[in-house]
C-alpha cells in the first residue's frame, strides 16, 4: 500500500488560496462513464439482487453479487483502470497457505470432534476475496462512489418506509419467495429470515427495504448511508428519514455495529467528539419523537437492542457467542492450525448463530490464519481519509451478519473502502490533512 502526502512547506512563498485546494487527477469521458458503470454494477449486485442466486446446500450459496464484482473487477483490470496490489497479494497468498496447510491435516490427522469438512469453503474464499488485492488507478473517477451509492441506499429507505406502511391498508410485500413462486430456483432467501414478523405469531413485518435478505442487514445499509452522510458529506437533512426506517427494521445490529465503530472512530479523530455530541443529540430527538409518533415500533426496537445481554439470543450469538465458543478451544494444540475448512459448521461443538467470522476463522484456519487475514483485510480497507466507512464495516463485518462468504456485503466493504474517495471539500477544510491511495 503507498500512502501519498500532500503538504505545504512552511518556507514556501504564500500562494493564492485556490492553488491549496486538492484537485483529483483528470479523467477523460470515457474513463468516467465505465467507472460508473463499474459503481452501478456493483451496487445492484449487492443490494438489488442480494436475494438472487443459486442454493448449493445447507446455509451455502452462490450469491449473483460475486459473480458479477469478480467480472466487473476483472473488466476494469482489462482495460488497465485498475491495478493488483503486490504487499496484499502476499498477504492474501499468506492466508491462502494457512488455509492448505488447515485442509491438509484435516485430511491427514482427522479429529474427533468435527463430523466432515467441506472442500467447497477454500472454493468460495478464494472467489470471495479475491477483489481485495485489485485497487482503482489513475483513469477510475473515486469520486462518483459515494454519491452513487448514496442513492441507492437513499431508494433503498424511502422504500422500506412505504413497505411497512403500506402493510396496515393490505399491500404485503416483504419476500421474493412467497410473492414470485416462479423465482424460486433463483432465490436464496429461504435460508435467511425471508418472512420477517415483528414477534412470533404475529401477523405485522419488519420492514426489509424490499432487496435487501433481512431487517438486519437493511438496518445495516441504513446506518452505512447516515454515516456516510453525516461524517464525509456533512449533512444531516435526510437523517430523521433513516431514523424512521431504521425503527421499522425493529433490528438493533446496525446501531450495535456502529456504537463499537464509535470509540474507536473518537480515539483517532478527536476533534470530531462536538459532532458525534451533535449526532448523539439528534438522536436522542429522534428517539423521542419515535416513542411519541410510533410507541410499538420504538419498544420493539428497544426490546431487540437488549438481546446482546440475553443468552441464546441472535444478538449474543453474534457478538458475544462466538468469543465463548473460541474460549472452550483455546486449550487445544489444534487451535494453532484449524480443524478444516468448513468444519465449524459440521463439529460437535457448533452452537446455533455463534458462526461469526473471528470463531470461523480460528476454529477453521488457526491463529495463523486468523492473523495472515485480518493484516491483509486491515491493510486493504483501511483509509484514514474515509475512516469511519472502514471502521463501521469491519464492525458490521466482524459480528453483525455471522457469514464469512456472505458476498453482498464484502461487494459493499470493498467499493466502498478500497474504491471510494471523498467529497473535495472534506479535504480543502484540512479534515483529513492528507490524501490516501489505496494500496
Amino acid at each position: 500500500m503507498s500512502i501519498a502526502v500532500t503538504s505545504v512547506s512552511s518556507h514556501a512563498p504564500a500562494q493564492p488560496a485556490q492553488s491549496k485546494r486538492f484537485h483529483p487527477p483528470a479523467v477523460s469521458d470515457v474513463d468516467a462513464r465505465a467507472s460508473r458503470i463499474f459503481v452501478h454494477a456493483i451496487l445492484i449486485g449487492a443490494i438489488c439482487l442480494q436475494r438472487f442466486g443459486l442454493a448449493l446446500g445447507k446455509g451455502t450459496a452462490l450469491f449473483a453479487a460475486l459473480p458479477i464484482t469478480t467480472a466487473m473487477i476483472g473488466w476494469l483490470l482489462w482495460t488497465h483502470r485498475a491495478k493488483i496490489s503486490t504487499p496484499l497479494l502476499i498477504g492474501y497468498v499468506a492466508f491462502l497457505t494457512a488455509v492448505a496447510v488447515s485442509t491438509t491435516l484435516a485430511f491427514a490427522h482427522k479429529d474427533n470432534q468435527v463430523l466432515s469438512i467441506s472442500l467447497m469453503s477454500p472454493f468460495a474464499i478464494i472467489l470471495n476475496y479475491l477483489p481485495l488485492i485489485s485497487a482503482p488507478n489513475q483513469r477510475f473517477d473515486r469520486s462518483c462512489v459515494l454519491p452513487i451509492f448514496i442513492k441507492y441506499a437513499r431508494f433503498c429507505t424511502s422504500l422500506g418506509i412505504i413497505q411497512y406502511l403500506a402493510q396496515f391498508v393490505g399491500i404485503r410485500f416483504f419476500s421474493f419467495y412467497l410473492t414470485f413462486p416462479f423465482l424460486r430456483p433463483i432465490l436464496i432467501e429461504q435460508q435467511y429470515n425471508y418472512d420477517p414478523a415483528t414477534a412470533y405469531g404475529s401477523i405485522i413485518r419488519r420492514a426489509n427495504g424490499v432487496f435487501c435478505i433481512e431487517p438486519a442487514l437493511f438496518s445495516q445499509l441504513i446506518v452505512i448511508a447516515a454515516c456516510i452522510e453525516f461524517f464525509i458529506f456533512k449533512r444531516s437533512k435526510f437523517l430523521p428519514v433513516y431514523a424512521i426506517a431504521y425503527m421499522f427494521t425493529y433490528s438493533g445490529t446496525g446501531a450495535l455495529s456502529f456504537l463499537i465503530a464509535v470509540p474507536l472512530y473518537i480515539i483517532l479523530f478527536s476533534k470530531e467528539a462536538s459532532r458525534l455530541a451533535l449526532l448523539g443529540a439528534l438522536g436522542v430527538i429522534m428517539l423521542g419523537s419515535g416513542a411519541l409518533l410510533f410507541p410499538n415500533e420504538f419498544n420493539g426496537l428497544f426490546g431487540r437492542s437488549t438481546e446482546i445481554s440475553q443468552t441464546g439470543s441472535s444478538g449474543y450469538h453474534r457478538y458475544v457467542g462466538q468469543f465463548g465458543l473460541v474460549d472452550t478451544l483455546i486449550g487445544q494444540p489444534r487451535i494453532l492450525v484449524g480443524f478444516g475448512p468448513g468444519s465449524l459448521e459440521r463439529s460437535t461443538f457448533s452452537q446455533t448463530g455463534t458462526t461469526g467470522p473471528i470463531a470461523k476463522l480460528i476454529v477453521e484456519y488457526g491463529v495463523g490464519g486468523l492473523i495472515a487475514f485480518m493484516l491483509t483485510l486491515v491493510a486493504g480497507i483501511w483509509r484514514r481519509d474515509l475512516a469511519i466507512i472502514p471502521l463501521l464495516m469491519l464492525s458490521i463485518f466482524l459480528f453483525g451478519g455471522g457469514n464469512f462468504a456472505f458476498s453482498p456485503l464484502l461487494a459493499e466493504i470493498f467499493l466502498l473502502c478500497i474504491w471510494a474517495a471523498p467529497p473535495a471539500h472534506k479535504l480543502d477544510r484540512g479534515l483529513v490533512g492528507a490524501q490516501t491511495q489505496p494500496h
